[in-house]
């Protein structure tokens, strides 16, 4: 079984090789070669730096260049923030984030298997608090702050009822599971919803999703 197969993005060549290395000794992870045929069937992006800034976004956005909008989820193991990135973070669509003095093999490869079954976002407790406060704060009117202009989506933006409801108990602080619990649906039924409005609206992840319906007033 060749199991997810996931593409590896970093700064320098020796990097990218010890990340692939480390991912290739795990099971059911299956490592595609940067540029090759498989390029465009990357099911999830692997991003290593030692800062998350607006350098590696653009690294990213060159590797998903390939890949079909929403088809590719992205796990990022990173040394640390820049001032500022969030939401980059967001409006990259980053589904997972570990620090890299803290990542091991076991813990990269279980993020890539929770980020390609659609897994809500995992960050480390202290990011999902600064997401959290960005998100209220786009909720209560506040700027989007810098990069939220990147990846718009390019169709008029449209919410169903049942789309608005699912976003806004994820703005929340729900998981899939609690929202498919709080409005009578399969966690199946959640994520397909989720799946559809992510494809239409040309946006990256659920994260995404939230932020930018929050931003634009759609929740």
């Amino acid at each position: 079984m060749e199991g997810v197969r996931v593409g590896v993005v970093a700064a320098d060549g020796i990097t990218r090789s010890g990340a692939e290395a480390l991912l290739w000794a795990q099971p059911g992870i299956s490592v595609v070669p940067p540029g090759g045929d498989g390029a465009a069937s990357v099911a999830v992006l692997l991003l290593v730096a030692d800062v998350f800034d607006e350098s590696v976004v653009s690294l990213a956005r060159g590797a998903l260049s390939g890949v079909p909008k929403g088809r590719a989820g992205i796990v990022a193991v990173v040394g640390r923030m820049a001032p500022g990135a969030l939401p980059s973070l967001v409006d990259l669509g980053v589904g997972a984030l570990l620090w890299r003095r803290q990542a091991t093999g076991e813990s990269v490869a279980r993020a890539v298997r929770a980020v390609d079954r659609g897994a809500g976002a995992l960050m480390p407790p202290e990011v999902v608090r600064d997401l959290l406060d960005y998100i209220n704060t786009l909720r209560n009117g506040g700027p989007p702050g810098r990069g939220a202009a990147v990846d718009r989506p390019v169709c008029q933006p449209a919410l169903s009822a049942r789309e608005a409801d699912v976003l806004r108990l994820l703005a929340d602080g729900l998981d899939t599971a609690q929202a498919a619990t709080a409005l009578a649906y399969s966690d199946r039924t959640i994520k397909n919803i989720l799946h559809e409005l992510t494809i239409r609206m040309r946006l990256r992840n659920r994260t995404h999703a939230v932020a930018y319906a929050l931003r634009e007033g759609l929740i």
